[in-house]
């Protein structure tokens, strides 16, 4: 019995010293889950364990319209996903406190899609999207999603429309559009 505890208090030190050493990283399992925990400040990214987050939501086009062109560009741009056919609306205020706003189903990446809806305030008046298309053709405008993150409901591409006044005829174009790092709930 004296031969076999002192190794057997050997095997238990030496089963102690190397469970301590031995450090488990959970920050892969936390930071991989599709779930906002830990100290995450977004789903699987931010805080102390995981990598940081994409950059804010932001978009910006070029109104092209009876008075003239204009650059339009927002900061902290969001999306809000609409169902029950999964479609997702961009929201964007610019610095001037204008609203912009467009609505599309994200079905596939790199191939255009139509736009169902856009709003926004050019020159003090209203223009929409759609429209009865029979004045443009049916072509009057699209997107393009360029990257789509499912696990944490971020979306980037481009877009370009045709618009009208509200309260008239009058057209104008909305081109070179891009949005980035939506985030959309």
């Amino acid at each position: 019995m004296k031969r076999i505890l002192p190794s057997l208090i050997t095997l238990l030190l030496l089963t102690v010293l190397y469970s301590c050493q031995k450090k488990i990283d959970i920050s892969a399992a936390l930071c991989n889950n599709g779930i906002l925990d830990g100290t995450e400040t977004e789903i699987d990214c931010g805080g102390s364990a995981c990598s940081t987050c994409p950059p804010a939501g932001a978009f910006s086009c070029t109104i092209n319209g009876v008075r003239g062109i204009t650059n339009y560009s927002c900061t902290n741009a969001y999306g809000q996903e609409l169902g029950p056919i999964p479609s997702v609306r961009v929201f964007g205020t610019d610095a001037g406190g204008i609203p912009f706003n467009f609505m599309f189903i994200p079905s596939v990446l790199n191939q255009p899609l139509s736009i169902i809806q856009a709003n926004f305030n050019y020159g003090g008046e209203s223009y929409t999207c759609p429209f009865d298309s029979s004045n443009l053709g049916p072509n009057y405008g699209s997107i393009t999603v360029t990257a789509k993150d499912t696990l944490r409901h971020i979306i980037s591409g481009s877009f370009s429309f045709n618009a009208h006044r509200t309260t008239s005829a009058v057209i104008c174009t909305v081109d070179s559009g891009v949005f980035t790092n939506i985030r959309y709930h």
